[in-house]
């Protein structure tokens, strides 16, 4: 059996943790199926799927996909997402959305994807600095300096976020591993 290593343990720790808060700030449709956008090696994933969700996992890297497949997933370009227009009932971007390089269409391509009614879950650190938290990802001294393209504040988030036809729900911080938020939108 493989040893987890604490990174593992430190990283399935906090998918609890964001798992708790989606399922506060927003009620996830376990009848739609929901796309998480930089699923990584799927921690998150497997906390949905165990909460009876059906989910679909998309992640550039097919190297982090294949450390753990508890759901379907593709391995693709969140600007150019492969699914039909008005396909799932939630989509979640947990520690993603700050790393993307071209804002703009991935978030056209969320609401292209998003069924109306459907929820947008962005979690994203509070950094005082782009690119600087609290704590700091520990694992890729100093190049998690580097890594994030965007800083987001709710308010910030809120902004670009609408202008792709999304209406703002809620934002809470929360303290994680780092402080860090979340924010729910709605497609009406």
């Amino acid at each position: 059996m493989h040893k987890l290593t604490w990174i593992e343990k430190l990283k399935q720790a906090a998918a609890s943790i964001h798992a708790e808060r989606i399922d506060e700030l927003a009620v996830l449709d376990t009848e739609g199926v929901i796309l998480e956008i930089g699923t990584g090696s799927g921690h998150l994933l497997t906390k949905f799927t165990s909460a009876g969700c059906r989910v679909v996992g998309l992640d550039l890297s097919l190297a982090l996909l294949r450390k753990s497949r508890p759901a379907p997933c593709a391995v693709a370009d969140a600007q150019h997402l492969p699914f039909a227009g008005d396909s799932f009932s939630a989509v979640v971007c947990c520690h993603s959305l700050e790393h993307m390089p071209n804002l703009p269409s991935v978030l056209a391509e969320v609401a292209r994807v998003l069924k109306f009614s459907g929820h947008l879950i962005v979690v994203y650190p509070y950094e005082p600095i782009c690119g600087i938290t609290l704590i700091g990802n520990l694992s890729t001294w100093p190049e998690f300096w580097k890594v994030h393209r965007h800083k987001f504040t709710p308010r910030r988030l809120r902004q670009v976020v609408t202008l792709h036809g999304l209406t703002h729900l809620a934002s809470r911080m929360y303290l994680g591993y780092n402080p860090m938020y979340i924010s729910c939108f709605i497609k009406r």
